[in-house]
């Protein structure tokens, strides 16, 4: 009877089996980056819950109290591709195209346009803070307006 040492050495893989075992391992890598990668995006920029909103500048300044339920935060809490897609629904239920966008994972800043008003608005979240100074060209008038919010709890 012989021993182990007596057996052949392994071969390395050629032809078909080798093809299809690197296909298989880049189409396997593939496949985990599209699914994992995006979800590494999704954070919760903004919670859900009872939210004081101050408003400074513009045509109505002042203090208002919202209930944002879990549904109404996640346009900003997908990834990357979908903030985008939330953007672009928003501002085209007021007649609005957006020109310039852009998305550092906390922060959405975009340019969008209606008849002849260009809106900038530039967003930060921060899970129970945000900050939101949109500043409007209309008819050669320029006016800023800022929207500073904090969550102050669960929505009663």
């Amino acid at each position: 009877m012989g021993s182990i040492l007596d057996l052949p050495a392994p071969r390395a893989q050629s032809g078909a089996c080798a093809t299809f075992t690197m296909k298989s391992m880049k189409i396997l890598l593939t496949t985990f980056a599209l699914c994992l990668i995006p979800t590494l995006f999704a954070q919760e920029r903004f919670k859900a819950g009872l939210w004081e909103y101050t408003t400074t500048g513009g045509d109505n300044p002042g203090v208002t109290n919202t209930c944002l339920a879990a549904g109404a935060t996640e346009v900003v809490n997908g990834p990357p591709a979908v903030v985008r897609a939330n953007a672009e629904k928003s501002a085209a239920k007021f007649n609005m195209k957006i020109s310039k966008y852009s998305f550092d994972g906390t922060t959405i800043t975009m340019t969008m346009a209606s008849g002849s008003s260009v809106y900038v608005s530039k967003a930060s979240y921060r899970g129970d803070t945000f900050e939101n100074v949109i500043t409007t060209h209309t008819m050669g008038r320029v006016t800023t307006k800022t929207i500073k919010g904090k969550r102050i709890g669960p929505c009663p």
